[in-house]
C-alpha cells in the first residue's frame, strides 16, 4: 500500500494531538459531587468518568500535583469534551478555566 493511500480517522484537536476516540469525560473534583457524577455518567452511553474525592485538604506540591493531573487527564486527546462538576466552587472555576485555554 502506498503512503499517499493511508488514512487517519480521527479527530482533530484544535491545541493538540489528534484523537481516535470523541467521547465526553465527565471530571468530578469532590466527593461530595460523586452521586451527581455517576448519574450524569450512566445516563450518557459512550462517555467516561474521572472522579476524585480528595484534593480539598492538599497543600502545597501536593495540592498542584494533584490540579496538574485532573488538567492533564482532561486534556487527553480522546476527550472531545469535558464536564467539570464540583461542590467547591473556586476550584471548578479554576480547572474550567484552564480548561478553557486549551479549547475544552
Amino acid at each position: 500500500m502506498e503512503y499517499s493511500q493511508l488514512n487517519f480517522h480521527g479527530y482533530a484537536r484544535a491545541t493538540g494531538p489528534a484523537g481516535i476516540r470523541n467521547r465526553l469525560l465527565v471530571l468530578n473534583l469532590t466527593g461530595l459531587s460523586e452521586p451527581t457524577s455517576r448519574r450524569i455518567y450512566n445516563a450518557l452511553p459512550g462517555s467516561m468518568l474521572a472522579s476524585t474525592p480528595y484534593g480539598g485538604g492538599m497543600l502545597g506540591a501536593d495540592a498542584t500535583t494533584h490540579t496538574e493531573t485532573l488538567i492533564g487527564l482532561a486534556q487527553h486527546p480522546n476527550a472531545g469534551a469535558v464536564l467539570v462538576l464540583s461542590a467547591d466552587r473556586p476550584r471548578c472555576d479554576m480547572i474550567s478555566n484552564a480548561l478553557a485555554k486549551t479549547g475544552k
